[in-house]
């Protein structure tokens, strides 16, 4: 519904006149990840009242956030996955091509894995999410496309090949881990070259207004990818919840030892 939303659509503004065929009818929004630039348009698209607005605590805490820099992306999955491999785990590659290229090498090594696109016949596409969620298949390569109303419960891992488009769409993705409660994993590589490409997709937008808040939401992750500070504070700030721990206990940051330098020297 909203236009500042991850994936918006125009169409989905239609619905503000449900309130207008329906006025005795109540109407529900429900989003797992909502800005509060959001959560007001929101209300104001679909004529809620502000009070009416309810939040929960955007903290998971079984989940253990890490983000490293991409330099040998083939050998750091690969390493990554030979340390999981009887553990059920998703991997978000960018491109239908990056999919495949992760599917068939983790296929030659040995695997339990299929994978998932837009370009795959529906038929492919049904029969490697069954074989995911009955646990005949451990892991499952995708883009974006796959993860709506998928809820297995015991994912051990979400991992990120490449940096998501924005917070929204990392938080989303990495939520799919962990939902029995259990401690899981969520491991993120990036580069600099992620943004770079995530931008000539949107200088194609026609909308500036809409390219250029697309813009600064890339810009915040990769900022959150080179913070320092504890990312759960970084994503909860984000959501506009406030963290009241300094060290959340569950993150790199907060767990390992950060490389810093005295910038007042430079």
């Amino acid at each position: 519904i909203s236009q500042w939303g991850h994936s918006f659509r125009p169409e989905y503004r239609q619905l503000s006149t449900l309130k207008q065929l329906f006025p005795d009818r109540s109407i529900m929004a429900l989003t797992a990840t909502a800005t509060p630039d959001v959560q007001a348009d929101i209300c104001s698209q679909l004529k809620i009242p502000k009070e009416q607005l309810i939040l929960g605590s955007f903290e998971r805490s079984n989940l253990s956030i890490k983000i490293s820099q991409r330099l040998s992306g083939s050998d750091q999955l690969i390493a990554f996955c030979n340390k999981h491999k009887q553990e059920s785990g998703i991997i978000y590659a960018s491109t239908r091509k990056k999919v495949e290229q992760i599917y068939n090498r983790l296929s030659e090594l040995g695997h339990s894995v299929a994978m998932y696109h837009a370009g795959l016949p529906d038929q492919d596409r049904h029969s490697a999410q069954e074989g995911f969620i009955k646990d005949d298949i451990q892991i499952i390569v995708a883009t974006v496309a796959f993860g709506m109303g998928i809820n297995k419960p015991n994912v051990r891992y979400v991992l990120h090949y490449d940096m998501p488009k924005n917070m929204e769409q990392y938080y989303q993705e990495i939520g799919r881990a962990g939902r029995d409660g259990l401690p899981a994993i969520c491991h993120l590589f990036f580069s600099a070259g992620d943004i770079i490409i995530q931008k000539r997709f949107i200088d194609d937008i026609q909308d500036e207004a809409v390219a250029h808040h697309l813009r600064r939401k890339a810009e915040q992750l990769l900022a959150f990818c080179n913070s320092v500070t504890c990312r759960t504070t970084d994503i909860l700030a984000y959501f506009g919840e406030r963290y009241a721990k300094e060290n959340c206990g569950h993150c790199d940051n907060c767990t390992e030892t950060v490389d810093t330098i005295d910038g007042t020297i430079i």
